[in-house]
């Protein structure tokens, strides 16, 4: 049987894109590197600023991921609707060259919050798609423009509300996104959503391939590190510590 050590499965977890403001990585654009600004005070707190000299090219809330297949390309996603009420996965490709910089970010950022919206990029994307909440166990097809086929795979987690829900919200699903194929695959994380978890205070946050095994791993907050071995519903655990960060 193929195995992933704790090790390799770290390092591919740390370099993956995971949930604003609480794992963000330094973003390339153009010959540009950006970096985070977290606000963790008052009414902005949770908020986090793509930023470099002074000028600020994204303003994210919480749980968008980004991350940069080039110093060309940005695939942004996040959930739209609200925690309660999730709608679709929105998927979407930009170019950062060709993004200005946002004016007057804070009161962006004031506004967002007002909105209950997630992101603010002052730029259209080159294509978007939207994986819908609603969707069932299962393989599904979602056309995907052809900006899209830089990306072998995408795995992340979202929610369904077509699996119950046992609870607000939906239950917890992980998306495998292809799109080469324009396929998306629905797998319910049964090992999540009908286990003795306090729902909202622990979730699944990051999912990605560790390159040398080519085994799934994933991370949770408050929940630990584990790995999907046998299937895509359930997983094997390195460490499980709701009050651990990374495993040692």
């Amino acid at each position: 049987m193929t195995r992933v050590l704790l090790a390799d499965a770290k390092t591919a977890i740390e370099s993956a894109p995971g949930p604003t403001p609480w794992f963000t990585h330094p973003v390339p654009r153009g010959t540009e590197t950006l970096q985070w600004r977290h606000f963790n005070k008052d009414a902005l707190a949770g908020i986090a600023m793509l930023e470099d000299g002074g000028k600020t090219f994204a303003v994210c809330d919480f749980q968008c991921y980004l991350q940069a297949f080039s110093d060309e390309r940005w695939l942004i996603w996040y959930r739209t609707g609200s925690e309660d009420m999730p709608n679709t996965l929105r998927v979407s490709m930009f170019d950062p060259t060709q993004i200005a910089a946002i004016k007057n970010p804070l009161q962006v950022a004031t506004q967002m919050r007002v909105r209950k919206e997630r992101i603010a990029i002052d730029g259209e994307p080159l294509a978007s798609f939207d994986v819908p909440c609603d969707l069932a166990a299962g393989g599904h097809c979602i056309l995907m423009d052809e900006a899209f086929k830089v990306v072998p795979e995408l795995l992340t987690y979202s929610r369904s509300t077509a699996l119950g829900p046992r609870r607000s919200g939906g239950d917890s699903i992980l998306l495998q996104i292809e799109p080469q194929r324009n396929g998306v695959t629905v797998h319910p994380q049964r090992w999540f959503n009908e286990g003795p978890h306090d729902f909202g205070y622990q979730w699944p946050c990051i999912v990605t391939r560790e390159p040398k095994s080519q085994i799934i791993v994933g991370y949770g907050i408050r929940l630990g590190t584990y790995a999907y071995v046998n299937s895509l519903e359930d997983v094997v655990w390195f460490n499980r510590d709701p009050f651990a960060g990374w495993a040692s």
